[in-house]
């Protein structure tokens, strides 16, 4: 199947369903790449979010979005240096927060 068609089936599965589920593990404190390749190439402008003058979501009737993520770190690491962890959720909640509006 062609990349432009499996975008195009995606962003149709999309439109139909009210919940959004992502279950990915953290690979090196950051989302595997097939999940930030999902968001680049799915998640597009005039289909997720407009930006006439702020960022609007158009996937508003989604109404549930749930992430569930595995990882693994010491807690020395968690505790002084867990940005890249927390940021790679952040990166992926930002891009829901741009398709739906809010959270």
């Amino acid at each position: 199947m062609q990349l432009i068609n499996r975008c195009e089936k995606y962003q149709t599965i999309l439109k139909d369903r009210k919940e959004l589920i992502v279950v990915s593990p953290i690979w090196w404190y950051q989302f595997p790449a097939i999940v930030k390749g999902f968001i680049d190439k799915v998640m597009l402008k005039n289909f997720s979010y407009t930006d006439v003058t702020n960022f609007i979501g158009l996937l508003t009737h989604i109404a549930k979005a749930t992430i569930i993520t595995t990882g693994e770190a010491s807690e020395k690491y968690l505790r002084e240096e867990a940005r890249n962890y927390l940021g790679c959720i952040y990166y992926l909640i930002t891009a829901l927060r741009m398709a739906y509006g809010t959270l």
